[in-house]
């Protein structure tokens, strides 16, 4: 009974209320014309009243008077198929708009069988498509939380209950000036300020465009004052640990530490690098190094390697030399006389066993592992040369300087092609490893040049579409997209250099970000732009129509993104810390320049468009294009078949609309994603113990660095370990005591017995102990008790300020004392 009661009403003519301003059905049939865009079906009933068509509330009884209602097409949606009917009835039963009584009634019933709106600007029709989903035809809530709030005629009627006021509402659509904003207070705000912001772009574009392209050249002198972060152990070392505390307090207490560079040398037929022709190969690669001499400039001294290394004074020999540990060290460097040497493998298979010396894949066959100490001789594959050059001098100096020294490793290895008992060098040091990284980004630099191109193509052909008309294309305005990019990363890069951010060679790839937030942004803006587009709204009020949403999907976008990048700079690992900062203040420009320079570009390039001008070069008038109108020409409403047509056009979005929309709704559906979803979490959580941390060094350089091969031949011949510099640093501790004294032996001797620890290379209490025994400038150390502490030596002299300033000044050679002081 409710089914043919509610199928009754909606057969019966709607009573519009007062003040509606519909009085005759001639005014129901201009307002579905108005609505749907089509023509009419033509009215083949016997006249009742003048024009045809009965008067108001004329209607016969056993006959009830229809309203007129357009053809509407087969709906192309599945989904709507299921809903509604060629007559507007719902497949339930119930009539889609028979409850909205009056003038609107058959606007709403007109929203649910009308093909979807276009947009009529000259970039060819976008769908709005609103099938079902008018206002007019959804409850007094407004589910989607837009309600129109400019103008009376907007508002719901108080006088009317329900859905009439509801339907009175819905006729502000037809209002082209009218602006349905978010009702909730912070939203609302947010749309207004950009519409107000779209408003002054709108009125002075260039003028806009001028102050914008203003500020990101005056951020981006800012770049003067840039740093720089090249070492890797200000880059690559966590900075906020007790190690990193450490380091920094030996680094002020006692200089910077020597900057290594290591050779390493071995046979090409790795054969035993333990014979007399081989280590007379190394000599000749140490006179090589020691020898090399390089111009920097016209006017000043040539460069040696006595200006780059790093200096101790000994006064053994009673000046500095330069810090270099090699097994050649054995012989004093001298290759005479190692020469005349003829148990040089007993004297370095001695020190191998001492630890005093490093050689890889060393070995001791059973025969010799027999004999005697002092005469046992060992074999091995490789062995490194360590240099040590001085951390404070100039970089530029330094890398001069070592170029010529890769220009003489490179002669050597030409030198000895072909002969399998020759010596192969490879070379590695930081400021190495620094300039090979930095030549494998310049060398990549066309890679993002050609995505660059790539997305700038992508950009032009989404924003103009598939076009070969100049006056319809949009490719001036696509090629903004590099502007924009290039803006916001010099702007951002120079704020943070201003404010004392220093740069790390991962800070250029940001551009990569800024350019995918760059595109986001501009279809963003320009898609709601183009859906705003009206036949009576100008282009100012068309961008501030788009502008009162994207401005609002675009700064949340930013703000997300800024934040997300703000987490990456707490981290305590400067690469990426160095990299987000910059990043996240590269995006806020990105969202200030979006919607100041790239929305001044947009107005600038409908008036473009409007006038008929050529894309290229718009101040010349192409043949047959219309001249510049005063005010926008109203489009003409399209028929049923071009708006079938057009929507050809979009088979991409009628395939997510129709057929994978309804797909993945369906409950299976749903169910196998979740569980999907759920499977691959927990198979994540599984593998996350078996994650490998770490990346290696050598994938960080090009496939033909020397480093490269330096670090192959680590992982070949020591296992990947290399010999590496610790200090020992004792503070608060009073020497003055023999107790203390024998605290730092017994230290001393713990280290040395460490598995991963060669030896100890330098100890100056050692160096005291034999001075102060020469000299005799200390009694001899006992306790508190008279008597000398186990740990120490009986001959073991006392420590006291006057004796260790004794010791520090005196610079004379003792050559009679033990060992030579």
């Amino acid at each position: 009974r409710r089914s043919r009661r509610v199928a009754r009403r909606a057969r019966m003519p709607p009573t519009p209320p007062e003040g509606s301003g519909v009085t005759s059905p001639a005014s129901r049939e201009r307002a579905l014309n108005a609505c749907s865009g089509l023509p009419l079906q033509e009215d083949t009933r016997a006249p009742h009243a003048p024009g045809g068509r009965p008067a108001y509330g004329e209607h016969d009884l056993g006959a009830p008077y229809t309203p007129p209602f357009p053809a509407a097409p087969r709906p192309t949606s599945k989904w709507l198929e299921k809903r509604v009917r060629n007559d507007g009835v719902s497949a339930s039963g119930d009539s889609h708009g028979s409850s909205f009584r009056g003038a609107n009634s058959s606007v709403a019933a007109c929203g649910v069988g009308a093909p979807p709106r276009f947009d009529l600007s000259s970039s060819g029709a976008v769908p709005l498509v609103e099938f079902a989903r008018t206002p007019g035809c959804q409850s007094p809530q407004y589910p989607f939380g837009f309600a129109p709030q400019h103008g009376d005629a907007g508002r719901k009627d108080p006088s009317l209950t329900g859905s009439q006021g509801v339907a009175n509402a819905a006729s502000s659509e037809d209002d082209p000036h009218l602006m349905r904003l978010p009702h909730k207070c912070f939203p609302r705000f947010v749309s207004e300020v950009f519409v107000s912001i779209a408003k002054i772009v709108a009125w002075q574009p260039l003028t806009v465009c001028s102050a914008a392209l203003f500020l990101a050249v005056g951020l981006s002198c800012g770049l003067l004052r840039a740093e720089f972060k090249t070492e890797m152990v200000d880059l690559y070392v966590p900075q906020r640990g007790k190690m990193a505390q450490e380091r920094l307090y030996l680094g002020n207490a006692f200089g910077a530490l020597p900057k290594p560079g290591v050779f390493v040398a071995h046979r090409k037929d790795n054969g035993n690098i333990v014979s007399r022709e081989s280590l007379r190969g190394l000599f000749d690669l140490h006179n090589r190094t020691v020898s090399v001499s390089v111009s920097v400039s016209a006017g000043t001294e040539d460069v040696t390697f006595h200006s780059v290394c790093a200096r101790r004074y000994v006064p053994y020999v009673g000046h500095q030399i330069c810090l270099v540990m090699s097994p050649l060290a054995l012989w004093e460097y001298s290759k005479a006389q190692f020469d005349s040497d003829d148990r040089f493998c007993q004297r370095l298979t001695e020190a191998w066993e001492g630890e005093l010396v490093d050689v890889g894949g060393a070995k001791l066959t059973e025969a010799e592992k027999a004999k005697p100490a002092g005469q046992r001789c060992m074999t091995g594959e490789a062995i490194q040369l360590r240099y040590l050059f001085d951390p404070n001098a100039p970089q530029p100096v330094l890398d001069a300087w070592e170029a010529e020294l890769f220009a003489s490793i490179d002669e050597h290895n030409d030198a000895s092609e072909g002969r399998g008992d020759a010596l192969r060098v490879s070379y590695w040091s930081q400021q190495l490893s620094t300039r090979e990284a930095k030549a494998l980004v310049k060398k990549d630099g066309p890679l993002p040049g050609a995505s660059m191109a790539f997305i700038l193509v992508f950009v032009c052909v989404v924003l103009g579409g598939f076009t070969c008309d100049p006056r319809r294309s949009r490719v001036a305005l696509g090629s903004s997209c590099a502007l924009t990019t290039a803006l916001s990363m010099s702007a951002g890069l120079g704020l943070a250099s201003t404010i004392g951010i220093p740069f790390a060679p991962v800070s250029p790839l940001v551009c990569y970000t800024l350019l995918g937030v760059c595109v986001d942004d501009m279809i963003i803006i320009t898609d709601a732009f183009d859906q705003a587009a009206h036949p009576k709204r100008s282009i100012s009020q068309q961008l501030q129509h788009g502008m009162a949403f994207a401005g609002t999907a675009i700064t949340v976008t930013s703000v997300t993104t800024f934040f997300a990048m703000l987490t990456g700079a707490v981290m305590d690992l400067p690469t990426i810390s160095l990299f987000c900062i910059p990043a996240a203040i590269c995006v806020v420009m990105v969202n200030v320049l979006q919607i100041t320079l790239f929305c001044g570009f947009l107005v600038i390039d409908a008036r473009r468009r409007q006038r008929g001008l050529n894309d290229i070069s718009p101040c010349a008038l192409l043949p047959g294009a219309p001249a510049a109108p005063a005010e926008p020409v109203a489009k003409a409403q399209l028929s049923l078949e071009q708006v079938q047509a057009q929507q050809a056009q979009y088979k991409l979005g009628l395939f997510l609309r129709d057929t994978y929309g309804s797909w993945v709704t369906r409950p299976w559906v749903r169910g196998a994603s979740l569980a999907l979803f759920f499977s691959l979490v927990a198979a994540a959580t599984l593998a996350l113990p078996m994650l490998r941390t770490g990346l290696p060094v050598q994938d960080t350089l090009p496939d033909d660095s020397m480093a490269r091969e330096w670090f192959t031949a680590i992982q070949t011949y020591w296992g990947g370990s290399a010999l590496m510099d610790v200090s020992l640093v004792l503070r608060s501790v009073d020497l003055v005591d023999a107790s203390r004294i024998a605290a730092v032996t017994r230290l001393l001797s713990d280290v040395k017995a460490l598995d991963f620890v060669s030896h100890v290379s330098r100890n100056w209490l050692e160096d005291y102990q034999r001075w102060c025994r020469c000299v005799d400038c200390a009694p001899l150390a006992v306790d508190a008790t008279g008597s000398r502490p186990e740990d120490l030596a009986p001959d073991t002299r006392a420590l006291s300020r006057a004796s260790l300033d004794r010791f520090l000044a005196d610079g004379d050679t003792y050559p009679n004392c033990d060992g030579g002081v």
